[in-house]
């Protein structure tokens, strides 16, 4: 079906349904596969009747591109990781920036300076980026291991654990989220966790 489909330039909102719900039902068992089927969706949701038609974005292309290079080298079978976990990363975003620390090491994004595309958006995307940030600054350190990550935003949650978002800025830091954990073999968990207010005395 996905070699089908990747000759494909059109295709009918039934020819669509057909092929997400078989990428739905395989996504149980392949890492990462919920990461690459967001493109997929969106063109399925673009139509409203099951034979309205539409043309295939080069997005749509790149998504079926990964499941024919992944399933060709996927065994069913993952590398080894660690199931105790590393609980002690810590990030925060604000309107304005994001926070992360780990063991010592941190840095500080200011959004309209250092990433302006993120600038504009809500909170809880903010919040999901961070987490991006983090991968890209201690991946190295988390090989073969399972990383905890305590977040204020259960949006933020959602997305991580399910590897999805309808965000496009957000979703393309997912997929290169992806990349890092299968590059350095580790797995990220996010939980939810209300921040609790300190007060300050003076």
């Amino acid at each position: 079906m996905l070699l089908e489909f990747a000759k494909r330039k059109r295709a009918s909102r039934r020819q669509l349904e057909s092929l997400a719900g078989k990428l739905a039902w395989a996504c149980r068992v392949i890492k990462g596969g919920r990461t690459f089927l967001r493109r997929i969706l969106d063109q399925l949701h673009s139509l409203r009747k099951p034979t309205h038609r539409v043309i295939l974005s080069k997005e749509f292309a790149l998504d079926i591109d990964w499941w024919l290079r992944y399933l060709a080298v996927f065994n069913g079978t993952h590398k080894f990781i660690d199931p105790r976990p590393i609980t002690d990363v810590h990030i925060d975003a604000s309107n304005l920036a994001s926070g992360i620390y780990y063991r010592g090491d941190w840095q500080y994004t200011a959004w309209a300076h250092d990433w302006p595309s993120a600038h504009p958006l809500h909170i809880n995307h903010k919040e999901a980026l961070s987490v991006l940030l983090a991968a890209r600054r201690w991946a190295h350190k988390w090989q073969d291991c399972t990383v905890h990550i305590y977040t204020d935003s259960q949006v933020a949650m959602a997305n991580i654990n399910k590897g999805t978002s309808r965000n496009a800025l957000v979703m393309s830091a997912l997929r290169e989220l992806f990349w890092l954990s299968v590059t350095h073999n580790f797995h990220i968990q996010a939980s939810h966790e209300k921040h609790t207010q300190v007060t300050q005395w003076k």
